[in-house]
């Protein structure tokens, strides 16, 4: 669905909404809670945030708006107190067309003004042989085009005159959308008999985004940006020469024909007369939000941009409203002065041109190590909003997204500390149930442990096993062997420590989740040692000391990253693996039946090269789809999606890669490492072996919420060629192999034992 098509039915369908009369205000139906009041807000909030132009083109502080308007939703007893807090927030954004909708005692009646008057249009002339055409009764244009014949017949009998001005004006009679909506069909249809030139309608500009652009930079090319959507082109159809100037008179009820005036303004075939103020919504497209307490909010979500670069409608003269009583028509005399005394294109003002205002960044309150209560809902109404907008796997969740927002507004206002908040954005993030989703936070890390014991931990058979020793004397001298059961740290039960963290890590998948508390288990303060209470492979229970080092290198394995192994297969470590090597690496392997690829953690941003020796043949590696939100409502879901290639080099001299391919994985490989297995997937028909992948991918993104806390999370959904899901599933394998206890304390390599006895059967 084209941005196009998404707002006119949003347009139509919020013009039709304003027709139906909303119940009144403290109708029978119970006041909202302050929860949802809250969350309301947050919905409002956030739809205004990413898509009110003013926003993003103007220096205004919508947090501060927010913050400010908090308490009053808080306070707010009633429903009408509930309205008046939410045009608080939007008088923030000095937009006339941007407000709550005011709720009548009782319903209006359609169209207050009947169609019982004189037949319209009508023409009447002035003395000099000017041409009145005088259309504002507009309840007679509704219904069918019928009234197009006699619109042209009108304009046919005024291009005689020598010049023409359209009244326009309803004099403060209400006029009901459809009417409105019939009127302008027939007006614009009929309007270009009095053309002798094209006629460009003025533009209209609103925001767009790919994806969540982060102030952090990343690797996925997220942006947003104003488009500017061309004003439609309006045929003469009058013969050279025969166009008459125009003057068209409006007040505050005449229907939204801003796109087709200003055009003529700006072409110099018409001028405008305002009478009075602008009607409600005249110059933008609004989409309108129900709240709870049945209050709505219509915002605007484009603004017009004229030819000559200024933005919004402006007339080209401007008369204060009548009382009433005046015997002479002001808004008339100064038409009919301006067609006599011939009149120029009119210039708009230095006031009207566009602002240029740097994009306001995201606030990260670095100094608020413990937020107010106002910031911390901040955190959660920005990034629940990002989320809703942007994460590209909202359709993976386990339970809706709405329901994270309910579920911690009590949670951050509760919070008494900063470790408190720490963890209930924790919490809340790892709702998204995405292993990109990584919290960076200071107070957090405190929490979770800023030194690690030298020693490597997995969870294996349901155990939490010792699985390397890092090259440190305090680990040699430990008495820990591989094999050993860590059963409690610092007192604290591994299965319930392993629960504890749990609940702060954002995890796709069970066996991600695993591996992210696998490295957090041992952390603690860089000044306490490690008090563990571990079983030996003998049976011994006994208590060990270790000391956690701040800043422990993590070691790399001293086995050769490429080699022929024994049995006269290929074998190449993705995870060590530098690109400079590639070349020598398959040079190793050249002559071997089968390379196994060893894809059990994280890579060296290889994958792209892997081509140069595998394939000889453009193939499609991976299919991304990119969230790229156009207006307020997230169920119109609009998104980009494009094709990833893995192909030989242009030209390609190197030799390829015939053999066989295996890869081994587990949940250590998210990621780059997942794309990796992608790649080889579709160049190769690789075979996988071992466990499942941790199942995420897609170039992160950063959200900065108070308290100087940096959330990262997956921008684009990444699937296989075939379009099948990765995300929260991770790269199956052809041929399942789960590591054991046994085969950890003998030093065998199960995952790799399995892929060389694959090899050999295929022999």
């Amino acid at each position: 669905m084209t941005r196009r098509m998404i707002r006119l039915g949003v347009a139509l369908i919020t013009a039709l909404a304003l027709l139906i009369p909303p119940k009144p205000l403290g109708s029978a139906s119970p006041p909202s809670s302050q929860l949802e009041r809250l969350a309301g807000l947050a919905n409002v909030w956030g739809a205004i945030k990413f898509f009110h132009p003013y926003v993003a083109e103007q220096n205004i502080d919508w947090d501060s708006a927010l913050t400010q308007t908090i308490p009053k939703v808080e306070s707010a007893r009633n429903p009408e107190e509930y309205q008046q807090a939410i045009d608080y927030l939007l008088s923030f954004l000095h937009d006339p067309s941007t407000h709550t909708i005011t709720r009548p005692a009782s319903a209006p009646s359609k169209n207050p003004a009947s169609a019982s008057g004189p037949a319209q249009p009508s023409v009447r002339w002035t003395d000099d042989h000017v041409a009145i055409v005088v259309a504002n009764d507009f309840a007679q244009f509704a219904g069918n085009f019928s009234k197009l014949a006699a619109i042209k017949k009108a304009f046919d009998e005024a291009s005689k005159g020598k010049g023409i001005v359209f009244d326009l004006r309803s004099h403060r009679r209400e006029v009901d959308g459809d009417s409105a909506w019939w009127f302008t069909s027939q007006f614009t249809q009929a309007l270009p008999v009095l053309l002798d030139h094209i006629v460009v309608e003025s533009s209209s500009r609103y925001r767009i985004f790919s994806g969540y652009p982060s102030e952090e930079g990343g690797s996925g090319s997220y942006y947003s940006a104003f488009v500017v959507q061309d004003g439609t082109t309006m045929k003469a159809t009058g013969t050279a020469g025969s166009a008459r100037p125009m003057a068209f008179l409006i007040d505050a009820g005449t229907p939204d024909l801003s796109a087709l005036l200003g055009g003529l303004e700006a072409s110099g075939q018409a001028i405008v007369v305002l009478e009075g103020a602008l009607g409600d919504g005249f110059g933008c497209d609004r989409y309108l939000m129900d709240l709870p307490d049945g209050v709505k909010v219509a915002m605007r979500v484009d603004e017009l941009m004229n030819p000559d670069g200024s933005v919004g409608f402006h007339p080209t003269i401007s008369v204060p409203q009548s009382s009433g009583s005046a015997a002479t028509d002001q808004v008339l005399d100064a038409a009919l002065a301006a067609i006599r005394e011939g009149f120029r294109p009119p210039r708009h003002s230095e006031q009207h041109m566009p602002s240029i205002v740097p994009s306001r960044p995201e606030e990260a309150y670095a100094q608020m190590t413990f937020p107010s209560k106002e910031y911390r809902l901040l955190a959660l109404f920005r990034f629940w909003n990002i989320m809703r907008y942007f994460h590209a796997y909202q359709d993976l969740l386990d339970q809706p997204w709405e329901d994270t927002l309910t579920d911690f507004i009590p949670l951050f206002e509760a919070n008494q500390n900063a470790q408190e908040y720490a963890l209930t954005v924790a919490k809340m993030v790892a709702r998204i149930q995405d292993s990109h989703g990584y919290v960076d936070s200071k107070v957090l890390l405190e929490y979770i442990g800023t030194a690690r014991a030298p020693i490597d931990v997995r969870s294996i058979e349901g155990q939490t096993v010792v699985t390397r020793l890092l090259d440190d004397p305090a680990a040699k001298t430990s008495g820990l062997e591989i094999g050993d059961l860590i059963l409690a740290v610092d007192g604290e039960e591994t299965g319930a420590r392993r629960k504890r963290l749990g609940e702060i890590f954002a995890a796709s998948t069970p066996q991600a989740l695993r591996w992210e508390v696998d490295r957090a288990l041992l952390r603690g303060p860089a000044d306490m040692p490690a008090k563990l209470h571990i079983k030996s492979a003998q049976g011994d229970v006994r208590d060990i000391v270790i000391h956690r080092l701040k800043d422990l290198p993590d070691t790399l394995p001293k086995t050769p990253i490429f080699r022929v192994l024994p049995e006269g297969f290929g074998y190449i470590d993705l995870t060590r693996l530098m690109p400079g090597q590639i070349d020598d690496a398959f040079d190793a392997v050249r002559d071997t039946p089968a390379v196994i690829f060893d894809m059990r953690g994280y890579p060296n941003g290889v994958f792209y090269l892997l081509g140069a020796h595998l394939t000889d043949k453009k193939v499609v590696a991976a299919r991304i789809e990119t969230p790229t939100p156009q207006i307020p409502d997230p169920t119109q879901e609009s998104r980009v999606k494009f094709l990833q290639y893995a192909e030989p080099d242009d030209p390609s001299p190197n030799w390829k890669y015939k053999g066989k391919i295996v890869v081994l994985i587990d949940e250590r490989a998210i990621s780059q490492a997942e794309h990796t297995c992608l790649f080889l997937e579709a160049m190769t028909h690789a075979k996988f072996v071992g466990t499942p992948t941790s199942g995420a991918n897609g170039d992160v993104t950063v959200a900065v919420l108070p308290g100087n806390v940096r959330v990262w999370f997956s921008g684009h959904d990444v699937r296989h060629s075939d379009g099948r899901q990765l995300q929260r599933l991770g790269i199956q394998p052809d041929i399942r192999v789960e590591p054991t206890i046994e085969a950890i304390r003998q030093g065998r390599d199960e995952v790799l034992d399995a892929a060389v006895d694959y090899l050999k059967r295929q022999r």
